[in-house]
């Protein structure tokens, strides 16, 4: 599979400072283009790597994992979108429940980050993909951390394998560097460790296809101090973005929603999912 890194610009949308993944890049008109990397099933199965954070029972680290993930799926959406000569509006819809759920899978041993292309087609090209399963890695050696891009000055990255053509996630990857940084759980936090629950509920935000935001009050926002709590709880930005990009009424924009993107979870079924032959890679990372 031929991976294409993708460095998306932090263009505020109107109204709001997040920002979702795109198929294509900001237009020269600071306006997105293409598709939303989201993902089109209800029901995204996560695991969490059988190895120990250093300093951290892992019954601790599951329940941290968890509360992270709900923080997200329990969010309420009082904002949707329509469509408005083309445009994408905002609108106020029925305030209930995101319907994306990250759900939990026993811990192991992690299968290989990324996904796998099966076949290729007759131009070298990958045509078909399949995802290698969910995960949040804990990376105890500097070769793998290397191996991502990444600096010793990065404290978590996440990996998306998406569907160029139709913004379609198929694959995720949530790594912890455990082997140039320390993680804590607050209260228990000194003074040059890093809270897990915050860390894991910006990566959770990454998974679910949000970018960084330029509200430094964000929980998306970029960076991050040690022993910073805040990025546990969702500023109204988060919740704007993730509502917006998984409860959204529109079903057909000039540039912001093209033939052929989802605007809504098609399938709670794996196997009814489309493979198509255009691919990326999103490696994006706090820190």
């Amino acid at each position: 599979m031929k991976a294409l890194a993708i460095a998306l610009l932090l263009v505020a949308q109107p109204a709001w400072a997040w920002t979702q993944y795109r198929t294509l890049p900001i237009g020269d008109d600071g306006l997105p283009r293409g598709c939303g990397i989201r993902w089109a099933v209800t029901e995204v199965p996560l695991a969490l790597e059988a190895t120990t954070l250093d300093g951290l029972a892992d019954l601790d680290v599951q329940a941290i994992a968890k509360t992270s993930a709900d923080t997200w799926q329990n969010v309420q959406c009082g904002l949707c979108t329509g469509c408005s000569n083309g445009q994408v509006v905002a609108q106020t819809c029925a305030a209930n429940g995101l319907g994306q759920n990250l759900t939990w899978l026993p811990s192991g041993m992690p299968t290989p980050i990324g996904a796998t292309c099966t076949s290729l087609n007759t131009t070298g090209n990958c045509d078909t993909i399949q995802g290698n399963g969910n995960w949040v890695h804990i990376v105890h050696d500097k070769k793998t951390w290397q191996e991502q891009g990444m600096s010793s000055l990065v404290v978590a990255v996440t990996v998306l394998t998406y569907d160029r053509n139709s913004g379609e996630i198929r694959d995720t990857d949530v790594l912890l560097d455990d082997w140039s940084h320390d993680f804590c759980i607050a209260p228990a936090c000194k003074a040059d460790q890093y809270d897990l629950q915050s860390t894991l509920t910006h990566e959770f935000g990454h998974v679910l296809g949000l970018d960084h935001t330029m509200d430094p009050e964000a929980t998306m926002f970029a960076g991050a101090d040690p022993g910073e709590l805040k990025k546990r709880t969702l500023a109204v930005d988060d919740t704007s973005g993730v509502c917006t990009a998984y409860r959204t009424t529109c079903t057909s924009c000039a540039d912001t929603a093209p033939t052929g993107c989802q605007t809504r979870p098609v399938s709670s079924s794996w196997g009814l999912l489309l493979l198509l032959a255009a691919w990326g890679t999103i490696r994006r990372a706090r820190n």
